[in-house]
């Protein structure tokens, strides 16, 4: 079913409705899986779901019978990796991923592998790695360690370029078409001046340039600096391209520094923070006033294949064991479309702090792990 704009609005009026706790509009897939899912992507072909797992393997499903295909075994990540396909669909992206990285100011460096895709072999490994993106053909990674960005042969593992940065941030990601690298950086003087919302204001550029970010583009032939984006970002812990390469999605959370301890009465945050999702355009690094709020330090994001919805993982404002719940956004207008608690939803049964999903867009559902457990959240009924 089309997520067309009449039905959309019609959806988002009635959403306390959608958000009603009945099992009648999802189920469980599968007997409780031996180990705990912590991350999910669907393959380019919209075929395969690829699912990583806490001290697990690698599991691939199949995106419409939802049964198991094969199991790829891994080792060396103590919570689970972060999963990705390759734009070619060729090969399969893990990074080692750390819940808290937002709670300290900091994103700790470790390891990555590229698997093939259609055996599970290792094709490349990389240890002390801050973020690293495959390129559209599947030829060459990039990977940021340090101030440092070393470009690699994927297949031979030769080293094809390394090239040293001032004051890089912790994420990259290579646009869809190969052509440009998003870097984040720390926000200096000489970039105020791309940027609107503060040249004039002394005392806005001040605090910027202590505790900001910004996205650099850099052309992938020469490593010239292309452009910028307008805008500035709280500390960018991730960055990853849309489903067409064209835009960027940038998650940022406030600086510790910035931030008043609160933990009771209205407005309280027992040590949570609100993080943010924004989006920049690839070709000039103009920023959306549309942006996705998420409560979740190391948030999942998923964008439908063809819709205008993406679904961002958050968390209760409770506490840092809180349940998770996935939220789907027209992404469009970043107006909540539907919500799914799973504290509520999943009443007994599984426990843990987070909840990896992908888009089944064959069946106008979300496929959702949590814990050792699978469901398909039909969200349109």
């Amino acid at each position: 079913m089309k997520l067309t704009l009449p039905y959309t609005l019609l959806l988002c009026i009635s959403i306390n409705l959608a958000l009603g706790q009945s099992g009648s509009n999802f189920l469980k897939i599968n007997e409780t899986l031996p180990f705990p899912v912590v991350a999910m992507d669907l393959s380019p072909s919209k075929e395969h779901v690829a699912m990583s797992t806490l001290r697990g393997p690698v599991y691939i499903y199949n995106a419409n019978s939802l049964q198991e295909i094969s199991q790829f075994k891994i080792s060396g990540y103590e919570l689970g990796p972060k999963i990705n396909y390759s734009r070619s669909g060729k090969y399969i992206l893990l990074q080692e991923q750390y819940y808290n990285d937002a709670y300290t100011n900091k994103d700790r460096k470790g390891d990555i592998d590229i698997l093939d895709a259609q055996n599970g072999n290792s094709i490349f490994h990389a240890n002390g790695a801050l973020s690293a993106d495959i390129d559209e053909t599947g030829e060459k990674v990039y990977v940021l360690k340090s101030n440092t960005i070393v470009v690699y042969q994927l297949k031979t593992g030769e080293e094809l370029k390394r090239i040293s940065l001032e004051d890089p941030g912790t994420s990259i990601a290579v646009s869809g078409d190969g052509s440009l690298l998003a870097v984040s950086h720390k926000l200096e003087l000489g970039d105020v001046k791309n940027i609107p919302s503060i040249r004039n204001d002394k005392k806005a550029i001040k605090q910027a340039v202590k505790f900001r970010e910004i996205v650099y583009f850099y052309n992938t032939q020469s490593f010239s600096l292309s452009h910028t984006s307008d805008d500035f970002f709280d500390m960018i812990f991730s960055m990853t391209f849309n489903n067409e390469g064209n835009q960027l999605y940038v998650y940022s959370t406030p600086n510790n520094r910035l931030l008043k301890k609160n933990t009771s009465g209205v407005g309280a945050t027992n040590g949570l923070r609100q993080g943010y999702i924004s989006i920049a355009n690839a070709a000039d690094g103009a920023v959306s006033r549309v942006m996705f709020n998420t409560r979740s330090a190391n948030p999942e994001l998923q964008e439908h294949p063809t819709e205008d919805a993406i679904a961002v993982s958050s968390q209760e404002m409770k506490n840092f064991s809180a349940p998770p719940e996935v939220l789907i956004y027209i992404k469009s207008t970043a107006e909540i479309f539907k919500k799914f608690e799973i504290k509520k939803r999943w009443r007994e049964g599984p426990s843990g702090d987070r909840a990896a999903f992908v888009f089944l867009p064959a069946k106008d559902a979300l496929l959702i792990g949590y814990g050792q457990e699978l469901i398909q959240w039909n969200y349109l009924k």
